[in-house]
């Protein structure tokens, strides 16, 4: 299958897309998946988890509602914005790597620490240093300030080269 559209995702286009809970789950299944999914197993699955039940349980009219909305809706508008494939023929959804730009928002988990916070630690542990060395405190009173510099530099640069490396920053910086 091939991407639908070369066109970049703006900021408004990625919160559109997410601003349905049936396109997160999708996504976040297909991501989970990695690969090509039928959509009657998305169907399934789908129903399963907005009717708080287990697939063998679902009525078939809970199974036609959820079909007709990603069959006329969501896979439409997801593969409209070059996120997902969807061969209609073969019944077969994939997402596409521009998917990734979409992802980084879904994929901070509530209990983790946003990468907001690493500059603020940075900043507080060279801060303290700094403060350390110009006290005269202990050992340090041999450590000249350039060191504490040295520290706020690194760890930001070291930060930052990370976040820019990871899967997820290069979906969000338009690379992928």
């Amino acid at each position: 299958m091939a991407e639908s559209t070369d066109r970049q995702l703006s900021r408004d286009d990625v919160f559109g897309l997410l601003s349905s809970s049936r396109r997160r789950f999708l996504l976040r299944y297909l991501h989970q998946y990695r690969g090509s999914v039928p959509i009657d197993e998305l169907r399934a699955e789908l129903a399963a988890w907005e009717n708080d039940t287990s697939k063998e349980s679902l009525t078939d009219r809970q199974l036609k509602r959820v079909y007709i909305s990603l069959h006329q809706t969501h896979l439409p508008t997801l593969e409209d914005a070059g996120v997902i494939d969807y061969d209609r023929e073969e019944g077969i959804v994939e997402a596409t790597s521009k998917s990734n730009r979409v992802m980084i928002h879904l994929d901070l988990d509530d209990d983790e620490a946003p990468w907001s916070f690493a500059p603020l630690g940075i900043a507080v542990v060279g801060g303290l240093l700094f403060l350390v060395i110009i006290s005269d405190f202990g050992i340090f009173t041999r450590l000249p300030i350039s060191v504490a510099v040295a520290v706020i530099v690194l760890g930001g640069t070291i930060t930052a080269l990370i976040r820019i490396l990871s899967d997820n920053s290069i979906g969000y910086l338009g690379l992928c």
